[in-house]
C-alpha cells in the first residue's frame, strides 16, 4: 500500500469499520494498529476517532481487537486518553462479558498509567520548586 503511513492506516481503518468479511476486517485493524503505533502520537491522534468507530462493532472479535489496540495506543499516547476513556466505559456495558471484563482490565491499566504520570509531573514540579 502506497502513500503516506497517515493515509494507508485511514484506508485500513475504513476496511475494518465498513467491510463484510471479519478476517478482512482483523487483518485491517492489526495493520492500522500498527501503523498508528510507529507514527508520531500527535499525527495518530488525527484518526484515533475512526479508530474508536470500532466499538460499535457486531463482532465480538473486533471490540475485543480494539481494547487491544486502544490499550498499546493509548499507553503510547497518554496526552490523549479523553479519546479512549469513553470508548472503554461504553464497553462496560458490552453485552459479551468477555468484551466488558477486558474493558475493565484494560480500563484500570490505563488509569494506573494516566495516575502514575500525573504523579511523576508533581513530584517534578514540587522538586524544581524546592531547588
Amino acid at each position: 500500500m502506497a502513500g503516506a503511513p497517515s493515509d494507508q492506516a485511514l484506508s485500513l481503518l475504513a476496511a475494518a469499520n465498513n467491510h463484510g468479511d471479519l478476517a478482512v476486517k482483523m487483518s485491517s485493524l492489526k495493520q492500522a494498529k500498527d501503523i498508528l503505533l510507529s507514527i508520531e502520537p500527535s499525527l495518530a491522534a488525527e484518526l484515533f476517532p475512526y479508530l474508536v468507530e470500532l466499538h460499535s462493532s457486531p463482532e465480538t472479535l473486533v471490540r475485543k481487537s480494539l481494547i487491544d489496540a486502544i490499550e498499546e495506543i493509548g499507553l503510547k499516547a497518554l496526552e490523549h486518553s479523553s479519546v479512549f476513556m469513553p470508548v472503554l466505559l461504553a464497553l462496560l456495558k458490552d453485552v459479551e462479558p468477555s468484551v466488558a471484563r477486558q474493558s475493565i482490565v484494560i480500563g484500570t491499566n490505563f488509569f494506573c498509567s494516566v495516575l502514575e504520570e500525573l504523579a511523576l509531573q508533581i513530584y517534578s514540579i514540587w522538586l524544581n520548586h524546592v531547588l
